[in-house]
C-alpha cells in the first residue's frame, strides 16, 4: 500500500486531492482498523488529511426480491 500511496501523490497536481474509500475488517475476531493504517501510511508519505467520513448504511445485504416496477435491460 506504501508503494501504491507514493505513485498517488506523485500523480497529483498541487492541491489536488485522493479520495480512498476503505472499511475495516474483523478476522477471526480481531478488528483491523484499516482506516488508521492507511491514514498514517498517507500522512508519512506527504498527504494531508481532510475529513474521515463513516457511512450511515444500516443494512449491508442485497434485497431478495426486485422492485415489481424494475424492468429487465435490453442490450
Amino acid at each position: 500500500m506504501e508503494k501504491a500511496f507514493h505513485h498517488f501523490y506523485s500523480y497529483l497536481k498541487n492541491d489536488g486531492h485522493f479520495i480512498l474509500i476503505i472499511g475495516n475488517n474483523t478476522i477471526r475476531g480481531y478488528k483491523i482498523p484499516n482506516n488508521e493504517i492507511l491514514a498514517s501510511i498517507a500522512e508519512s508519505l506527504g498527504f494531508k488529511l481532510q475529513d474521515q467520513y463513516k457511512d450511515k448504511i444500516k443494512r449491508r445485504s442485497l434485497p431478495r426480491q426486485r422492485n415489481k416496477t424494475a424492468d429487465v435491460m435490453d442490450l
